[in-house]
């Protein structure tokens, strides 16, 4: 994958574009913008209240300057060093971000569930993958005890005894699911991906917003004999 997201060429090229700048706009002022991207602000603006449609041309120009300038990383990067990380994921700005790292995956988009866990975070970045790729959202949560629930327990890195429940009606046989968290550990990844397993549902892939793509793909693998798809937005060691 290219410079963060990976802006290929399709057809909602200029939707693609459109959503790039809304996220940029809430690191960027307009004039900021005007100068990195060699586009007048005025027509930015315009773009972005939807009063003129750029040529796909203009489209693909803005999308280059974006990846040829590192827009994305720096922002990126400047959340990294945030001691304030988790106030910045309630930025509509960085929850777009995360919807665009997944924009042109076909496993992402393919999605007909998205399973999350009950943390604010979570919660949020999923509701906006949600409400992009018009899936179904289900939350786990461990404070639920009802017939209506399936439960997945499992020991934490710490030893203690801790258990996911998720709705059954949530999850039909054979839906296509996307498990999207804000961070998790080990133990807790392999719990949700179980718990849509026993209801029949294919896992697609999993998207965590803070976390070390790689070893989770390993752990994955390595446990439940499991192939799938691991993105993060903010890679870790």
């Amino acid at each position: 994958m290219g410079e963060t997201l990976d802006f290929s060429e399709e057809e909602n090229i200029r939707l693609l574009m459109l959503n790039i700048l809304k996220a940029l706009k809430y690191f960027y002022s307009f004039k900021e913008l005007e100068s990195l991207l060699e586009i007048s602000s005025q027509v930015l603006w315009r773009y972005l209240s939807f009063r003129a449609v750029p040529e796909k041309e203009t489209a693909l120009k803005i999308i280059e300057k974006v990846k040829e300038k590192k827009l994305v990383q720096k922002i990126l990067d400047k959340l990294k060093e945030s001691e304030e990380l988790e106030i910045n994921v309630t930025n509509p700005g960085v929850l777009l971000l995360a919807y665009l790292k997944l924009a042109n995956e076909k496993w992402a988009n393919d999605a007909m569930v998205i399973i999350t866990k009950d943390d604010p975070f979570s919660v949020a970045i999923s509701t906006v993958l949600a409400l992009n790729f018009r899936a179904k959202l289900c939350v786990a949560s461990p404070k639920i005890f009802s017939k209506n629930y399936i439960y997945e327990v499992y020991a934490s890195s710490t030893k203690e005894i801790k258990a996911y429940a998720l709705s059954r009606k949530c999850i039909q046989r054979k839906d296509k699911v996307l498990i999207s968290l804000y961070e998790c550990e080990a133990e807790e990844c392999l719990s949700l991906i179980n718990l849509a397993s026993r209801l029949h549902a294919n896992v697609n892939g999993l998207f965590v917003f803070k976390g070390n793509r790689e070893k989770l793909r390993v752990i994955i693998e390595r446990n439940l004999d499991l192939k799938i798809p691991v993105e993060t937005l903010l890679e870790t060691l």
